[in-house]
């Protein structure tokens, strides 16, 4: 009969009871263990712990690492876990003397702190600890080196592993002592300090609640969480630990509590005052800070940055600032940022984030820079205070800027002295870059006298643009807009800020070395003087060939057009290489108008403009103009209560700026003072738009000739023509031409020349002198006089030929007339007076010559008359009475005396003299 094998239920059964006899022996075996320890301890230790002082100095000696002296121990036995109370408890440094004395330390132990050979709690009552940091930068506690930073810091402290193995430690209502001999700080002192240390494995559990002596700040509170290595036989080698830690501070004194710090050492930052509240939030890995974020509320901060140009100072400042460090530098960034300077600079919200390595020439190293809803003057104005790049620096302090960051993202590579790379894009709006100051011309090239100005043009500026942008130092590209804003072109116009309504350019530009190309086309503008559109490209010179011998003020191609215009406006837009006289000329004398159809042109190095070598380039400005006043002559030229000349209105034809020139050419106009007067043609030139400036005005006008006589009666003219022409009265149109030539800045030396046609017109001289009817002719003046031509004209019932003039020599007036008179003619010329009394018995014709003058300053005319009579015949008793065929030369003359008029007549006969008479009425 064979055997029935076992079910294997059985074998698991089996195995279970083994284990758990296993198990309960260990259990019995760690209880009575437990027991034996906690009988050694109470009935072996605690009453002998006295006698064991000599050996537990010893064995605290060797833990803590310097020498240990206990005055006195005493058990406290009861409960599960005794209590041992040491007295005198003093640790000794090198020298002997005391390092730290402990009056009174409580401590207990359990049965797995006896097992690692530690305590399970040591309590310390109000201890007073000194805390120093050397001038070399190594921390001494109780004259203990604890320094992670010296050169051995991952060779084992034994006083620090003996202090964070165990299981807590606690203190009372302590005394902090910290001395700072590095920074040269006062000490700061921390009373009713209170501190809770665990140990729980490998973590270290911090809590600290301490108060600053001297009002430094209030009630302080640090916590925090630390982890060891797991493989680590070191627990209080710091260059291990990593973790984090949060300080709470309601109420700090800057000075005392950031600036001798590590943090503070790290940033080059020294705060000389400020108060306020601080939280902070410390990240920390193998025993170096590798970041911190802190929670500020700060008031009247007095600051400055080592690397800083200026201090930093601050009415209040808000916020929250992170600081992350990298391989070899540093990572900042803002949340909810807002402050105000001492100087009144407000910033509110914004982020920004910046990467900073500083480094010193001749190396180099990355940056970054992040910038969101930015306002631009308020980090322009904290930029000096602020550890930037010097570069950066420089630039805001140069260009001034102002406007909101909406994005910027910028980064280099470079160093103290300046980037050698960097590359940026984002967007900008209500941007304003000041322009630079005029630097004075040092070029060697040769310049003309027109287009020296002095200086050179310097860096443009702008307000209120909003610009899009993307660049490097090679170049970039940017789409600029502008709303209300303006720009700003230093050393190019007398006026540099030009205001724009609108404005629009697509940009690009490379950087080649020190050779820059900038290209603005789709340029598109308007104001409240002119609306065109413009395509440019701009470069610098070559310093090697250039005339100027320098890369500025560059190479410009400009090509645009205006649709609209203002004729008024167009010496605000003429550039200061044309000189001030010239610019001025412009501006007094073009008073209104519209120009259309506006044509602009610059090609060639802005050194040598305006180019009046044609080989070096070309400038023209080129326009339709209409509705046009033009004062040929202004009265800014003038002198005070000088008499004006006319002045031309509303103009219409073409406006032309040529290199050194300007000309206006008009196809028809009309004259101020004289309404009925119509301008056919007219023009002005000026050739060099110089320092000597010289304006040549010509123009044909048409229309009455009364209207004619009246210009040239209010007008200087009638000085020229030494007043002949004051009293002249005249009927029926007329053509006059007269040309000007105007030393803008000797206008003594004026000239002038013209004419007066007459197409059949009625003239009267003086109410005293004969009419002229029906006159054909010209008449023509100058500065220095007038001249009449051959004028043919009706006088006395019979043809005339008169001519004369004003005599430069003395000033006199003459005039000549020789024709044919009618004895009814004469009978109707009460102006002759005698003559004509004597012509009532009169009959027939006969031929004359006539003459008169005005000598300088005589008004009335002295004038006489010589006939042979011939074909008159008299009807009168003998011996007057005369055949119509005798001639009887007959002479008579008449001019003003004092008294009135002298009168002289001389009549003969073939025969002889016939009759003679003076007459005085």
């Amino acid at each position: 009969m064979s055997a029935t094998p076992s079910p294997p239920a059985g074998w698991l059964l089996r195995g279970a009871a083994s284990l758990l006899k296993l198990a309960f022996g260990l259990l019995l075996a760690l209880w009575l263990l437990v027991g034996l320890t906690w009988g050694a301890v109470h009935g072996f230790i605690v009453p002998r712990i006295g006698e064991w002082r000599p050996q537990l100095e010893t064995l605290a000696s060797r833990a803590i690492g310097v020498p240990v002296r206990i005055a006195a121990i005493e058990a406290r036995p009861g409960g599960w876990i005794p209590a041992f109370e040491f007295q005198g408890v003093r640790l000794l440094d090198a020298q002997g003397r005391d390092a730290l004395v402990l009056n009174r330390v409580l401590t207990a132990v359990s049965v797995t702190s006896l097992w690692r050979m530690g305590f399970e709690q040591i309590v310390l009552e109000q201890p007073e600890l000194d805390i120093r940091r050397l001038a070399d930068g190594r921390i001494e506690v109780a004259g203990l080196d604890l320094s992670p930073s010296r050169a051995d810091a991952d060779a084992p402290n034994a006083a620090a592993d003996w202090f964070f193995s165990q299981a807590e430690w606690v203190i009372r209502s302590g005394r902090v002592r910290w001395t700072d001999d590095q920074h040269r700080q006062d000490p700061v002192v921390l009373e009713a300090v209170d501190v809770v240390v665990r140990n729980p494995g490998r973590r270290h559990l911090l809590r600290v609640d301490a108060t600053p002596a001297g009002g430094l700040s209030g009630r302080i509170r640090l916590q925090g969480v630390f982890r060891s290595p797991f493989f680590s036989l070191h627990p209080g080698r710091l260059t291990d630990w990593s973790g984090t830690a949060h300080v709470d501070m309601p109420s700090v004194d800057l000075a005392k509590t950031i600036t001798p710090t590590r943090l503070s050492d790290r940033l080059g930052l020294r705060v000389a005052s400020g108060r306020g509240a601080l939280r902070l939030w410390l990240d920390v890995q193998k025993g170096q800070l590798t970041g911190s974020t802190a929670d500020l509320a700060l008031t009247d901060v007095q600051a400055a940055f080592q690397q800083a140009a200026a201090p930093l100072a601050l009415k209040r400042f808000e916020g929250r600032v992170s600081l992350a460090q990298r391989a070899q530098g540093w990572t900042v960034e803002t949340e909810g940022l807002a402050f105000e300077t001492q100087s009144g600079v407000r910033w509110a919200g914004g982020r920004l984030r910046a990467a900073y390595q500083p480094v010193s020439a001749p190396a180099v190293a990355p940056g970054e820079l992040d910038l969101t809803q930015v306002d631009l003057a308020a980090l322009r104005d904290l930029a000096a205070s602020l550890p930037l790049p010097l570069g950066l620096q420089q630039g805001l302090a140069d260009v001034q800027p102002s406007g909101v960051i909406d994005h910027l993202s910028l980064q280099w590579t470079g160093n103290d002295a300046g980037w050698t790379t960097y590359a940026a894009k984002g967007r900008v709006h209500g941007l304003a870059l000041a322009p630079s100051g005029l630097a004075p011309r040092t070029g060697t090239g040769e310049r003309t006298a027109t287009a020296s100005t002095g200086v050179d043009a310097g860096r443009p500026g702008v307000s209120g643009a909003a610009v899009d942008f993307s660049l490097d130092h090679h170049g970039g590209q940017a789409q600029l807009r502008m709303t209300d804003g303006h720009l700003s072109f230093p050393g190019v116009f007398e006026d540099p800020k030009i205001p724009m309504d609108r404005l629009s350019a697509d940009l690009r530009w490379t950087v080649q070395d020190e050779a820059i190309e900038l290209k603005a086309t789709s340029v598109r503008f308007a104001n409240a003087d002119l609306e065109g559109q413009a395509n440019a490209t701009w470069r610098t010179s070559d310093p090697r060939t250039g005339p100027s011998r320098s890369r500025f003020p560059g190479v410009l191609a400009l090509e645009g057009s205006l649709t609209r215009g203002r004729g008024d406006r167009v010496h605000r837009y003429l550039p200061l290489v044309i000189a001030a006289d010239a610019r001025a000329y412009v501006r007094d004398a073009i008073l209104a108008g519209e120009a259309r159809d506006v044509r602009f042109q610059v090609n060639g190095d802005l050194w040598q403009m305006p180019f009046d070598n044609p080989a070096h380039g070309s400038f023209r400005i080129a326009a339709k103009v209409s509705k046009v006043d033009y004062a040929f002559v202004p009265p800014s030229l003038l002198a005070a209560g000088a008499v004006r000349w006319p002045t031309l209105r509303q103009l219409d034809g073409d406006l032309v700026f040529d290199r050194s020139s300007m000309a206006l050419n008009v196809s028809r106009g009309a004259v101020a003072e004289a309404a009925g007067l119509r301008v056919t043609r007219a023009s002005a030139r000026i050739a060099n738009l110089s320092d000597a400036a010289v304006v040549e005005v010509s123009a044909q006008l048409d229309g009455p000739l009364a209207d004619a006589l009246e210009v040239i009666r209010r007008s200087p003219l009638a000085d020229m023509t030494g007043g002949a022409l004051t009293q002249a009265a005249a009927t029926g149109p007329a053509g006059v031409q007269f040309g000007l030539s105007l030393p803008v800045s000797r206008m003594a030396q004026a000239t002038v020349k013209g004419s007066v046609t007459l197409a059949g017109n009625d003239v009267q001289l003086t109410p005293d002198t004969p009419l002229l009817s029906r006159a054909r002719g010209v008449v023509e003046f100058t500065d220095r006089g007038f001249q009449t031509g051959p004028i043919q004209a009706r006088l006395l019932g019979g043809e005339v030929v008169l001519s004369g003039g004003l005599r430069p020599s003395d000033g006199e007036v003459q005039f000549r007339a020789q024709g044919t008179a009618t004895a009814e003619a004469l009978r109707q010329a009460p102006w002759l007076g005698l003559a004509s009394a004597l012509a009532t018995r009169a009959s027939g014709s006969a031929s004359y010559t006539a003459q008169w003058r005005w000598p300088k300053g005589q008004a009335q005319p002295e004038w006489s008359l010589q006939t042979n009579l011939a074909g008159v015949g008299l009807d009168w008793p003998e011996p007057l009475r005369k055949p119509a065929s005798t001639p009887w030369p007959l002479r008579y003359s008449s001019r003003p005396v004092p008294t009135g008029e002298g009168l002289t007549l001389d009549v003969a006969t073939p025969d002889g003299p016939l009759a003679a008479m003076n007459l005085l009425r």
